[in-house]
């Protein structure tokens, strides 16, 4: 049975140096592939125009640079978000989302197929998890949006945000990887600054992460200011609670000298009175926080709502007044059902 192939997006440039070392090849030509594959995106060997063509065969041998499926394409005429959905080589799904604001352009990457963690207001882990990406899936949805606004004559994407399908945290190495690559001068040189990671508190990998002194934003979804109610909302909340969550979050403001960015979707008569702004505020009084307030956006499934206009001005005011930073997020997709919560994995065919 032949060795499966290497997919050249999996490496690194010191992994592409080593490479060129075994094979007694000319140092000089790793950064030209390494920019070749990351920067530009490219899936066929031939457009690799200043590489000998015996270098292209030898590499083709043993490496493969294809690239993913772009199966449905939805825009919304509401607000010009556009969801992708994309297929890798064994037919299973993610979707990303692009969202185009007045200073920046953001991808909304998904970092595996499905979720795990089941949060009850949440589309993506109902429909079940699959497997974790591997780093060249990850970048590959990057490349390919970058591809469709290079053929619209668009602005490419500035900014990365981690908050797609699946817990990023829980494909720790593989992440960790990808924000290398995509922060290379050689490759899309996204700044680290321009990133953000969301997770649903996986306190281990949370301290793992504040000592790669990495300067992105690390946003925590909270969703619940007390245990009994963020247990209902998010079962990951068994096994680390608050408590360790707020520890955790404590050593990374440390580490990093940087704010955390606490997610918190507001949902009807569930988690936006003002019994529950007043826990949050004690909770997060004095750490150098941000509190993002995310309107419920409707899930399938479900029986939550969406709260009052009102409601969600009321709860940031009680914060503001406490001294808490907080922001409304500003609502990019929903109508595609590409909102924050709303994306889910499908089977093929559907």
């Amino acid at each position: 049975m032949p060795t499966e192939k290497i997919h050249l997006r999996d490496l690194d440039l010191t992994d592409i140096e080593t490479i060129m070392n075994d094979k007694k090849l000319p140092l000089f030509r790793s950064k030209q592939l390494f920019q070749w594959i990351q920067q530009k995106g490219v899936t066929d060997w031939d457009e690799m125009v200043n590489l000998p063509i015996s270098l292209r065969r030898e590499l083709g041998r043993s490496f493969k640079i294809n690239g993913l499926s772009v199966i449905k394409k939805e825009r919304s005429e509401k607000d010009g978000t556009v969801k992708y959905l994309l297929a890798f080589h064994d037919g299973q799904t993610v979707e990303t989302v692009l969202m185009d604001y007045q200073d920046r352009k953001t991808i909304c990457i998904s970092t595996q197929v499905g979720c795990p963690l089941a949060c009850a207001f949440c589309a993506t882990g109902k429909s079940g998890y699959k497997r974790n990406l591997k780093v060249h899936e990850i970048l590959d949805q990057i490349l390919v949006v970058n591809q469709d606004l290079l053929q619209q004559k668009k602005e490419l994407i500035t900014n990365a945000v981690f908050m797609g399908m699946g817990e990023p945290l829980l494909n720790y190495q593989t992440l960790l990887k990808s924000l290398h690559i995509l922060n290379h001068p050689l490759g899309l040189n996204i700044s680290f600054r321009k990133m953000s990671v969301s997770t649903s508190g996986i306190v281990p990998e949370i301290y793992r992460l504040a000592k790669e002194k990495i300067p992105l934003v690390l946003a925590i979804s909270l969703h619940a200011p007390n245990n009994h109610l963020r247990s209902q909302l998010m079962p990951i909340n068994h096994k680390y609670s608050i408590e360790e969550l707020i520890k955790a979050s404590k050593f990374w403001i440390k580490e990093t000298g940087r704010r955390i960015t606490f997610e918190y979707i507001l949902i009807k008569k569930v988690n936006d009175g003002l019994k529950e702004a007043k826990e949050l505020a004690s909770l997060l009084k004095g750490l150098l926080v941000n509190v993002n307030l995310i309107p419920f956006n409707p899930v399938e499934g479900t029986s939550f709502k969406k709260p009052s206009l009102n409601g969600v001005y009321r709860f940031q005011q009680y914060l503001l007044e406490r001294g808490i930073a907080v922001t409304i997020r500003e609502e990019k997709g929903s109508g595609i059902a590409g909102a924050c919560g709303q994306l889910r994995r499908q089977e093929m065919g559907n």
